[in-house]
């Protein structure tokens, strides 16, 4: 997961590492149901890190 929208593997390896702010693996099939109705043993969470210029 980017953000709360789910993308590919092709889009995840075009991310730049400087721009992730954090990665959460979420595994218990309980918390998995609130990103997704798949079903899924698990999910990664990716959270960028603000673009500074915008917040100026």
């Amino acid at each position: 997961m980017l953000g709360d929208q789910q993308i590919s593997q092709e889009e995840l390896q075009k991310i730049d590492p400087i721009d992730i702010k954090s990665i959460d693996v979420i595994k218990e099939k309980e918390s998995v149901k609130k990103y997704t109705s798949e079903d899924y043993d698990g999910v990664v969470i990716i959270t960028m890190k603000k673009d500074k210029k915008k917040n100026k």
